[in-house]
């Protein structure tokens, strides 16, 4: 029998960006990322303006195969535009590595960047946003 382990690294805001400070792990084992409010507007403040190193990490994740990430944000953010967020977020699937097809397995591969954009969700996913979140990242994590 066969153990799959999948790690997974979670951040919440600030913590957001430090998940993405972990490197990937060797393959087979494929590593998630769930960044949840990424604080893109204030992050030159809480990087003490080594903005430029976090974008090279997440790049390095959204452009590997090794990776699965998870991006949640909402149109209500408090510290971060949504127009900002949506032109952000669809820089990163450009540099997302494409799904394929396993040759060994025939299995299509997951996509590496899923992207959970809400209208009416704040910075602190409140209400009925909130079971929106947990049901995409729960959907997310089961397809992993």
């Amino acid at each position: 029998m066969k153990i799959l382990i999948l790690p997974r690294f979670q951040g919440y805001s600030h913590g957001s960006l430090i998940a993405t400070l972990h490197p990937n792990l060797e393959l087979p084992t494929k590593t998630a990322f769930a960044l949840i409010s990424y604080p893109l507007g204030p992050r030159s403040f809480l990087t003490l303006f080594k903005g430029s190193h976090y974008d090279q990490k997440l790049e390095e994740l959204v452009t590997s195969a090794k990776s699965r990430v998870f991006v949640a944000f909402g149109g209500r953010d408090e510290f971060t535009s949504f127009d900002r967020y949506k032109t952000w977020a669809e820089q990163l699937k450009n540099k997302a590595e494409p799904a394929t097809t396993d040759t060994q397995s025939g299995s299509n591969n997951k996509e590496v960047i899923r992207v959970l954009s809400v209208p009416e969700a704040s910075h602190f996913w409140l209400d009925e946003s909130n079971d929106q979140l947990c049901a995409e990242l729960s959907s997310w994590l089961g397809s992993l």
